[in-house]
C-alpha cells in the first residue's frame, strides 16, 4: 500500500479518498481523459454492509455521491470550454481541452461467462446504470477485470432486477463498452495475459490493444509473446461500441462465415473446455448452438435476469422481475387440518407415555415391598390391584386419611392381610 500510494498517489485529494474509501479520480497527463477508479468489491453480491445504516447499505462509503459529483465536475468543464470555443471561432478542433471518463474497476457489474452468477447486487447495479446513461456522452469506455478472461460486455437496455418493473425513470440506453480483462494470475486455468491499449488523447476512444501471453504449460523458458492485436483479429477500425456492436452481431448470426464466435472462444480459453457444449476437432474448436445461445446472451446481460430472458425470452414473466423468488404462500385449509391433527396425535401419545410412567412408578411406589417380599415384577401386580381396587383396598383416596403417616400403616395392615390372596395371585400370573 505505502509503495503504491507513494509512487502513484501524487495529489493530497487523491490520496484522502483512496485512503478513506478506496476510490479516486485521476487526470491522465497530457491528454483529455479523466479516470475514476472505483471501489467494486462494496457492490459484490457476496457482500453484506451493515444493515442498520440505512444511508451506508444504500451508497455504501458515498461512493455514487461522488462518482457523478465527479462526471457532473466533468461535464460543467465542458460547458465552459465549449463556451469559450464559441467565442473563439479559428480553435483548431485538435486542441480542444473537453474532457472524457474512464470507468475503471476490478468487480464488474455484469454476470459471470462460466455460471451466469450475478457479480452486483441489484440495487447497485440500477444505480450505476442510472448514473452512466446519465453521463454516457463524456464516458469514453468501462475498463474491468475479476472474471480473468478476455471478454467484452454490450448494455443497450435497462437491467432487469427485483424491483425493475416498479422503476420507470430508466431508459432504453446503449452504455459505453464494457471491456474485460483477463489476468496474470493462472488460478482458474487460463495462461497469464495483459493488454497494451492504444486510445485517442482526445477522444478517449480506445483505438487498439494487442494482448500478450506466456505459456505456462509448455516449459519454465517460455516468453511473453503477442497473442493477438483486436482490430486485425476481429476486422474492425477500433475497439468503440459500434465495433463491438458489430463484433456481436456477427456473432449471433447462423452462417458466421468469417467464424467470429469461433475466435472469441479462441482466446477466451487457455485450452478446451466443455463449460460451452464446444466440438471439437483436431485443429479448432468449434462453439456449437448451446454455446453460441449462451455466450451471446452472456455478452449483452448485467444481471441473471438479463440472461434468463435473453435465453429463454417466454420463461420471465412480469412477476419475475419483481422478486426473485416468490414470497412463501399461505398453506391451504386441508395442509393446516393436517397439521392441526398431527399436533393433536402427538399430544395425546405423548400424554398417554407420560400416564404410563407415571402410573408404573406410582404402583412401585405402593407395592414395591409386597412384589419383593413374593420376587415379583411391579408391573405383575396389575391383576392384585384390579382385585383391592374391588374390595375398596389401595385407593389413593379410598381410606379418607389425612396424614400421610397413619395413611402408610393403615396400608400396610392391609397388605399384611392380604397377603395370602396374593400368593394365590402370584400362582395365578
Amino acid at each position: 500500500y505505502n509503495a503504491f500510494s507513494n509512487k502513484f498517489l501524487f495529489e493530497t485529494v487523491e490520496l484522502a479518498s483512496f485512503e478513506s474509501a478506496g476510490y479516486y479520480a485521476r487526470k491522465i497527463p497530457n491528454t483529455n481523459v479523466v479516470v475514476l477508479v472505483l471501489n467494486t468489491v462494496i457492490y459484490s453480491s457476496f457482500h453484506w454492509p451493515e444493515q442498520s445504516n440505512e444511508e451506508r447499505k444504500n451508497d455504501p462509503l458515498q461512493q455514487f455521491v461522488w462518482m457523478e459529483a465527479q462526471l457532473q465536475k466533468i461535464l460543467n468543464q465542458n460547458k465552459k470550454e465549449q463556451a469559450d470555443e464559441e467565442n473563439i471561432s479559428d480553435i483548431p478542433q485538435a486542441t480542444t481541452k473537453k474532457q472524457v471518463c474512464w470507468i475503471v474497476g476490478h468487480i464488474p457489474p455484469t454476470i459471470g461467462s462460466y455460471r451466469q452468477t450475478q457479480l452486483w447486487k441489484d440495487e447497485y447495479v440500477q444505480k450505476y446504470y442510472d448514473i452512466i446513461t446519465k453521463y454516457k456522452d463524456i464516458i469514453a469506455t468501462q475498463l474491468y477485470g475479476h472474471i480473468h478472461s478476455d471478454e467484452f460486455r454490450l448494455i443497450s437496455s435497462p437491467p432487469l432486477t427485483s424491483s425493475s418493473s416498479s422503476n420507470t425513470s430508466s431508459s432504453s440506453s446503449s452504455l459505453p463498452p464494457m471491456l474485460l480483462h483477463g489476468s496474470i494470475t493462472p488460478l482458474y486455468g487460463s495462461n497469464p495475459n495483459f493488454r497494451i491499449m492504444t486510445y485517442d488523447t482526445i477522444s478517449g476512444t480506445i483505438l487498439d490493444y494487442d494482448v500478450y501471453s506466456i505459456d505456462i504449460s509448455a516449459n519454465s523458458t517460455s516468453s511473453w509473446t503477442k497473442l493477438y492485436s483486436f482490430t486485425e483479429y476481429y476486422g474492425v477500425d477500433d475497439v468503440s461500441y459500434d465495433s463491438l456492436e458489430l463484433i456481436h452481431k456477427k456473432m449471433k448470426t447462423k452462417k458466421d462465415e468469417d467464424k467470429t464466435l469461433n475466435k472469441f472462444v479462441d482466446v477466451h480459453y487457455s485450452k478446451p473446455t466443455k463449460q460451452w457444449v464446444m466440438e471439437e476437432t483436431e485443429n479448432q474448436t468449434f462453439c456449437n448452438d448451446e454455446c453460441q445461445s449462451k455466450w451471446t446472451c452472456v455478452i449483452q446481460s448485467m444481471t441473471h435476469l438479463d440472461y434468463e430472458s435473453c435465453i429463454s425470452p417466454s420463461s420471465i414473466t412480469p412477476s419475475d422481475t419483481i422478486k426473485k423468488e416468490p414470497p412463501p404462500s399461505s398453506p391451504s385449509k386441508l395442509v393446516q387440518l393436517l397439521t392441526a391433527m398431527a399436533i393433536i396425535f402427538f399430544v395425546v401419545f405423548a400424554a398417554k407415555i407420560i400416564c404410563g410412567v407415571w402410573e408404573r412408578q406410582a404402583r412401585r411406589r405402593q407395592y414395591g415391598d409386597v412384589a419383593k417380599e413374593f420376587n415379583l415384577d411391579t408391573n405383575d401386580l396389575t391383576l392384585y390391584e384390579r382385585r383391592n381396587s374391588e374390595e375398596g383396598v389401595g385407593g389413593r383416596d379410598d381410606d379418607g386419611f389425612d396424614n400421610e403417616d397413619d395413611s402408610h400403616n393403615h396400608q400396610n395392615n392391609q397388605l399384611q392381610q392380604s397377603s395370602i390372596m396374593l400368593s394365590d395371585d402370584a400362582e395365578l400370573l
